[in-house]
């Protein structure tokens, strides 16, 4: 899990203009407070950061798991930043309820695990 927010918050405080330690901060910080794990397999990492218009919505998938407290394994994580204006926030809501609808479709699983990879590192 470490590894998964080091590399996120490398490309997202790079593109919001922000100290990436910070954004790994928040993200390690929140999963402390709360896990953000929502079932088996899936995690919803978010946070609000301190940056205008700073909405950004990464999915990550990993065919071999990613480890989050508690030994849960993760193969999909849609991580989300956001911000603390009024609309920010409305939207941040907004896309979590979204995230969720998607990820209860039964064929969801199956249809992630075979998307083709556009970025591999």
């Amino acid at each position: 899990m470490e590894s998964l927010f080091g590399q996120i918050a490398d490309v997202l405080g790079d593109d919001l203009g922000i100290d990436s330690k910070d954004v790994y901060d928040q993200f390690c910080e929140r999963e402390i407070q709360s896990s953000t794990v929502v079932r088996d397999g899936l995690a919803i990492p978010h946070i609000i950061v301190k940056a205008e218009d700073a909405h950004r919505l990464v999915l990550v998938r990993a065919r071999t798991s990613i480890v989050f407290p508690e030994d849960r394994l993760v193969h999909v994580a849609f991580v989300i930043t956001g911000s603390a204006s009024e609309s920010g926030r409305s939207l941040h809501l907004r896309e979590l309820v979204a995230i969720a609808q998607i990820t209860n479709n039964p064929e969801f699983d199956k249809l992630i695990n075979y998307a083709i990879n556009y970025y591999n590192d």
